[in-house]
């Protein structure tokens, strides 16, 4: 196949669109606030009073606490547009809509390139491109992922597995049109590509399963090169068997997860397939503002509890045997159905993650721009006097609805207020909705909606956790309402939310916002936590509390149950810093032989850091210089 000439002002013009149409739409976004857990995430910023060194920076960098990869390569992004916090979240906004941009011309570049390998002319395959990548660009299910700051980890992912797709691309071409050997282009979009994907966020690792979708749809008649099929097993096979002993490992590894969820295994798994369904129809008709919380879901118990369930699964296996038996007769459909379940398949199956979240779609979401692109094309081919008043209602349809979500998302207020209006069930978005009015200094009306919430859920603990902590500002906690709280807290499932919930508590409590709580107040609640079967499968959790409760005990000078707290602490979680806050204690109150018997445990445990994380040695150097002068003052 001899390449075809390139309609350069067409390119020209296509290109122009993609990228100022997007910034114009996302750009009344920008104005608006962390969301979720952007915080939970970026605040290590604020570690050592900011990142201004390199040691801060790796620190950050390969600190991550998002999964046990750590997503380096999206963290050292953040870094563009802060080095502190609190920051500034329109900076963040801004990269992430440039981000999108790119991964449009990536998706564009893409899209082009794969059908004129298949043998499109350069017109239509520019007008399948165009149509694909534009709609993709400007749907508005991709507010939830734009505008949502830590969501770069997921445009990141996107764009290096895009990359990876042109690579791949690049090297088929090489191999049918006779112009060279394209295994080191392949290799490339693979194994670099792939690899920069993963380090942005774990959906990376999905590219080769997105190439064998693409191969056995679109590609499936095109020629493959000698010994292709044992590249193939090396570099598509594996990672495939590799993802699914992941998946299976992730049933038995992530049970410990589901401690802190509302549902178990098997109702997730139940549960994702009604989603799945719910994300298609939510990408064919997007007719709510897209959210972070999806706390109203009904969940499944059952395959016919509620019968959707049923009819859900049944829907999903019909459209995988359709896209499997027909990717022959019907390759673009193929592709489109195969490609959005195989890009769900890790955050939409037994992994313990939340069940619901409309950035997801990003990438699942390609296999149908590409199919809607090139029907599109065909139509505008055969209906020339229809093409135009129906891409243009098309067109004006969808920026309409992206920039009015745009603009609401722009607007904390008014995005909260319409959050809590479309779905007046869900308690995190009810629950949002009160931290605002508390940040405008509304206390009334914020108690008046909790005290509905706690009443209609007086066993949630995130709800009487939220509802406590108003009530303690307001100065109206009695002895029966504290006490009713501390059972409620020592018995029932502790959530990841109602952690926050509790850490920023505990901060009310210490400032003297909350001064009806003591510090054994305070202690005699940590311990009903510590008591909780639910956080004692919870190492995190765990740790936090003795750490809060040896800071309770140190400021009331009981040495001995301090430390005790501090050894619960390391030993539901070894860390270094525990051990420093041990030495530190230790040293003040003249216990130097268990000080630096501590400290030889902290040096051990340097040496078998994370080796992309900086060493602790000149700090260990200095706390061994402090219990020196520590011993030499005591014999002067």
């Amino acid at each position: 196949m001899q390449n075809q000439p390139q309609p350069t002002l067409r390119v020209f013009c296509f290109l122009t669109i993609l990228i100022c149409l997007p910034l114009v739409l996302y750009w009344p976004g920008i104005s608006g606030h962390f969301l979720l857990d952007d915080a939970t995430n970026l605040e290590s910023l604020q570690l050592n009073n900011g990142v201004d060194s390199f040691d801060d920076a790796r620190t950050f960098i390969f600190g991550g606490i998002s999964s046990s990869l750590g997503r380096p390569v999206s963290l050292a992004s953040f870094l563009i547009n802060a080095q502190n916090w609190p920051a500034d979240p329109a900076p963040f906004k801004y990269t992430n809509i440039l981000l999108h941009v790119l991964n449009t011309i990536l998706l564009f570049s893409f899209i082009y390139k794969l059908f004129q390998l298949l043998g499109r002319q350069a017109r239509q395959s520019l007008t399948i491109a165009f149509c694909g990548s534009l709609i993709w660009a400007i749907h508005p299910l991709q507010i939830s992922t734009v505008l949502y700051v830590i969501q770069r980890m997921t445009e990141l992912a996107a764009l290096f597995i895009f990359a990876g797709l042109l690579c791949y691309i690049k090297g088929r071409q090489k191999h049918t049109n006779n112009t060279g050997n394209g295994f080191g282009w392949i290799t490339t979009g693979v194994v670099i590509m792939g690899a920069l994907a993963t380090l942005s966020k774990e959906n990376g690792f999905l590219l080769p399963l997105l190439i064998l979708v693409t191969e056995s749809t679109l590609l499936n008649h095109i020629p493959r090169p000698k010994y292709w099929r044992y590249w193939a097993i090396i570099f598509l096979g594996i990672p495939i068997i590799i993802i699914a002993t992941q998946l299976g490992l992730a049933i038995y590894n992530h049970i410990p997860g589901y401690a802190t969820r509302e549902f178990t295994l098997y109702g997730r798994v139940l549960t994702e397939s009604r989603i799945l369904i719910d994300y298609l129809g939510n990408i064919v008709l997007p007719i709510n503002t897209p959210a972070i919380y999806h706390d109203n879901i009904t969940l499944s118990t059952g395959i016919f509890s509620p019968v959707t369930t049923f009819l859900s699964l049944l829907t999903i296996v019909a459209l995988i045997t359709a896209g499997i038996i027909y990717k022959k007769k019907f390759p673009v459909l193929s592709f489109a159905i195969l490609w959005y379940f195989a890009a769900h398949i890790l955050e939409s199956s037994v992994i313990s993650l939340e069940l619901y979240y409309e950035h997801r779609n990003y990438l699942p979401l390609v296999g149908l721009a590409l199919a809607f692109g090139y029907y599109l094309a065909i139509f505008i081919d055969k209906q020339k006097k229809l093409a135009l008043p129906v891409a243009a209602t098309l067109l004006l349809a969808t920026s309409t609805t992206t920039w009015s979500y745009s603009s609401t998302w722009g607007n904390n207020e008014k995005l909260l207020a319409t959050w809590v209006k479309e779905s007046p069930n869900s308690i995190r978005t009810n629950m949002r909705y009160i931290i605002e009015l508390m940040t405008q200094g509304q206390l009334k009306p914020s108690l008046e909606i909790s005290n509905k919430l706690a009443e209609k859920y007086p066993r949630h603990t995130d709800v009487q956790t939220m509802h406590f902590s108003l009530v303690c500002i307001a100065k109206k906690i009695d002895k029966e309402f504290f006490l009713n709280y501390a059972d409620i807290i020592g018995n029932e499932k502790i959530s990841a939310n109602t952690f926050r919930r509790l850490d920023h508590l505990y901060t009310l409590i210490r400032k003297k916002y909350c001064t009806q709580i003591s510090n054994k107040g305070l202690a005699h609640l940590i311990d009903k936590l510590i008591q909780n079967p639910s956080v004692s499968r919870n190492s995190s959790i765990l740790t936090w509390l003795h750490l809060k409760k040896s800071e309770l005990y140190t400021e009331s000078h009981q040495l001995m149950p301090a430390i005790e707290s501090l050894n619960n602490a390391f030993k539901a979680q070894p860390d270094i810093n525990v051990l420093l806050r041990k030495i530190h204690l230790l040293a003040i109150n003249r216990h130097f032989d268990e000080a630096e018997n501590t400290l030889k445990k902290a040096i051990a445990l340097n040496a078998q850091r994370n080796q992309l994380l900086p060493s602790r040695e000149t700090e260990l150097k200095k706390v061994k210089e402090f219990i020196r002068a520590g011993r030499a003052s005591t014999t002067q």
